[in-house]
């Protein structure tokens, strides 16, 4: 079962309900190594090895997400292909987790191709796929071709006859002058890859686009160039980014397209291979399997037909006040267009200064400047951006210069009522903002004034985390700071005193706030099952929770081994300290998630929590012999249902639900002893070759009825006090979104059964 520890997280973080790993809005997706080909025969040739495979996971921002599991697969090969990962070599099968920008690679491999002619083999074939739980995986194909021993070249060969190499893309139909506009398409071209002439036809190998820069022999990278003329195939499905793959005929087909900036430049069609910009820093990597000749470029400009403004266009400033204005350059469709050159004016021409007189557009055809108005400027002043290529297109930003007003003198700093005299917990922030208004003699609110907030008493300001701090008056005269009740751990409330002042004011003001004591109330209903959230339903070596009011921990992320003390609690079961995995507040109270120590009995335990050094006191809290608990996800209606794993590894949903008569497994906790005994706290679990199994009879129940069929428990091999309990739905099972479901325990040697929560399953 892979990543099972992101599972269960999710679900006791969330109190006993699943969050999935993989969120409607995770992707994975390919970055470079699809439809490679290497000659591992060809020892006088560079493309002996091939570049890695890489995949991105991104959130629905398209920022890398760092630290998820990516499972690495061979998932066919008539060549025994392998790949190195993790430092280790010839892998079929590995997890590699991505890295800060959300990457993940492996380096794959295969062994020299044996010719034969009857019947004919020329090269193999592989396809490794990398899979993120919960979405689709990606799938990479990678070749190697035979070589040809008498001169030791590849068999597998390309016919350029198709790619217009020493000729210029044309979108034209025949112009005296040959070229393309930018964003438009050129007419496809095609390649064809063969073995031994037309006798075997080579698929799945990719073909791209690479940039040349003008004037030198250094190879760019495939796609868009934001800084050369460019042109690039559309993306395929399945691909590389920007590139195609070869049919089942060995033919693949590539429609270039023209980047955003005109010009003169080259590309060459490069096969079976990754940009050359992709193999930078490392060694033995394939440079080119198979490169045409350069292909020309003639990129022309997109015709501007508009500039319009963005920022608003009317604007009333202050003298020496700072601007920033922006436009944006368009074509007739309204569409924005990057790389064109603009100007930028100002009338009158003393009136202010901008940051750059010329420049030219970004992406999406946006252009930026920065106006500096004079300490003496009045009346109006027009900025205009004008296009370079097409003078008759520009936008004009008017600038209304209201006069100085005389400076007003501030003579008295008075409290806002709402602030004094509240209170918070530990480690919270006072509900209300401290604000002061600073008025003149007039009784004028006076904006602009810095008020200095100083904290006597254990807490800090929100933002920042200080204890002084100087915030200036807004339009109307207020300043205001939020506090937070510094979490101590004294079980004494304490008096915080914030006092605001402004230098020319001489009597400040003073707020009198009150921290809270540490008083979390604690009774033995306060421990509950982590699973399930059943009052009293804990067992030893099992997950359990503490939730309670007052109960003001620090929240720390989830642990895999759990910590003898976090978030500033401890926990101890008759002297024994119980790991805890995780320390947070559930809605308005603290949590912490720990195993219970396995060294305790059944029986009534004597449990000490400590808080931030403050210990409560002593709870008497039974321990049953087990106590069953199921995980749970809430799914697509809002209704929370037990955590599922359908034997292809997916999770049981509304849209996936169980299959009447299959085998699925539940996860769940405090199931009771297991053969062989595991310790407290210990991974990996069981030990290395074992198994632990339940040494009671599980009972599973569908629909109040006890099913038949071999069923199974065991302790995950990923997470502390997690057991998989794998059962047959009963092949009669009546399809339904709500079956019920629940599970129980005898101990060995005991008639008393111990039962789960109910839940619920969909099946179909």
């Amino acid at each position: 079962m892979k990543s099972l520890r992101h599972y269960v997280f999710a679900a006791i973080l969330s109190g006993g309900v699943f969050v999935p790993f993989a969120s409607a809005q995770t992707s994975i997706s390919i970055v470079s190594g699809n439809g490679q080909v290497a000659c591992t025969q060809c020892v006088v040739l560079p493309d002996i090895f091939f570049a890695p495979l890489i995949v991105q996971v991104t959130d629905g921002k398209g920022n890398g997400v760092p630290n998820i599991p990516v499972a690495w697969n061979v998932s066919s090969a008539a060549g025994s292909a392998s790949f190195t990962a993790n430092n280790a070599m010839s892998l079929t099968t590995a997890t590699v987790n991505t890295d800060k920008n959300g990457f993940s690679e492996v380096f794959p491999a295969m062994p020299t191709v044996t010719v034969s002619y009857a019947p004919p083999t020329f090269f193999n074939q592989a396809t490794i796929t990398a899979a993120v739980t919960g979405l689709s995986p990606i799938t990479f194909t990678i070749t190697n071709s035979a070589a040809i021993t008498s001169f030791y070249t590849p068999i597998v060969t390309v016919d350029y006859s198709n790619v217009p190499y020493g000729q210029t893309l044309d979108c034209t139909g025949g112009s005296a002058t040959p070229g393309c506009q930018a964003g438009k398409t050129a007419p496809s071209f095609t390649v064809q890859l063969s073995a031994q002439g037309t006798m075997v036809n080579v698929p799945n190998v990719s073909l791209r686009l690479i940039n040349v820069a003008p004037g030198t022999a250094t190879d760019g990278t495939a796609g868009p160039s934001s800084s050369v003329p460019s042109a690039f195939c559309q993306t395929q499905a399945g691909a590389d980014p920007y590139s195609v793959l070869t049919d089942s005929t060995g033919t693949a087909t590539c429609t270039p397209q023209m980047g955003s900036v005109a010009g003169q430049g080259m590309v060459y069609a490069l096969i079976g291979s990754v940009p050359p910009a992709s193999t930078v820093g490392l060694t033995n990597t394939v440079i080119n399997f198979a490169a045409s000749g350069n292909i020309m470029l003639n990129v022309t400009p997109v015709a501007v037909g508009s500039v319009v403004a963005v920022s608003s266009a009317t604007q009333t400033v202050n003298p020496s006040q700072s601007v920033t204005l922006t436009a944006k350059v368009e074509d007739s469709s309204g569409n924005g267009l990057q790389g064109q050159g603009v100007t930028w004016s100002v009338s009158p021409a003393n009136a202010a200064v901008t940051l750059s007189t010329a420049g030219n557009s970004a992406s999406g055809g946006t252009v930026t400047d920065n106006v500096t108005l004079g300490s003496s400027a009045t009346g109006t002043i027009t900025i205009t951006v004008t296009s370079t290529s097409n003078p008759s297109k520009s936008a004009t930003f008017t600038l209304n210069v209201q006069p100085t007003a005389p400076p007003i003198t501030p003579a008295v700093i008075t409290k806002v009522a709402g602030g004094d005299g509240q209170t918070a917990k530990q480690g919270a922030e006072f509900t209300n903002a401290l604000a002061v208004t600073v008025t003149s003699s007039s009784s004028k609110d006076v904006p602009n004034v810095p008020v200095t907030f100083t904290i006597s008493g254990p807490a800090t300001f929100t933002v920042g985390s200080t204890t002084t701090t100087t915030v200036s008056t807004n339009s109307s005269g207020q300043a205001s700071v939020n506090v937070t009740a510094t979490a101590t751990g004294s079980t004494s409330p304490a008096t915080v005193t914030v006092t605001a002042s402004v230098s020319t004011i001489s009597t400040p003001v003073t707020f009198t706030l009150t921290a809270l004591g540490l008083s979390p109330t604690l009774t033995k209903d306060s421990f509950v099952n982590a699973a399930d959230q059943q009052v009293g339903s804990i067992s030893p070596c099992s997950l359990a929770a503490i939730i309670a009011p007052g109960f003001s921990v620090t929240p720390a992320a989830p642990f895999l081994i759990g910590q003898n003390s976090l978030g500033g609690a401890s926990v101890t079961f008759n002297g024994t300290i119980a790991p805890i995995q995780w320390a947070g507040v559930a809605g308005s109270e603290g949590e912490v998630i720990f195993q219970v120590p396995c060294e305790a009995t059944a029986g009534n335990a004597s449990v000490v929590v400590t808080v931030n050094g403050a210990s409560a006191p002593a709870i008497t809290v039974p321990l049953q012999p087990a106590s069953p608990g199921i995980f749970k996800t809430i799914m697509s209606d809002g209704t929370a249902r037990a955590l599922i794993i359908r034997p292809d590894g997916s999770i049981v949903s509304l849209t996936n639900p169980a299959r009447a008569g299959e085998y699925v497994t539940a996860l769940a906790t405090g199931l009771g002893p297991v053969s062989p005994s595991v310790p407290t706290n210990s991974l990996p679990i069981p030990p290395p070759g074992a198994v632990s199994v339940v040494t009671g009879q599980i009972i599973v129940g569908i629909n109040n009825a006890g099913v038949t069929g071999t069923t199974t428990a065991q302790l995950s091999t990923d997470v502390v006090g997690v057991f998989l309990v794998t059962f047959q739905i009963p092949p009669n099972t009546a399809p339904s979104n709500n079956s019920i479901f629940s599970i129980g325990v005898a101990p060995a040697g005991s008639t008393t059964k111990y039962y789960s929560a109910g839940s619920l399953i969909p099946i179909q």
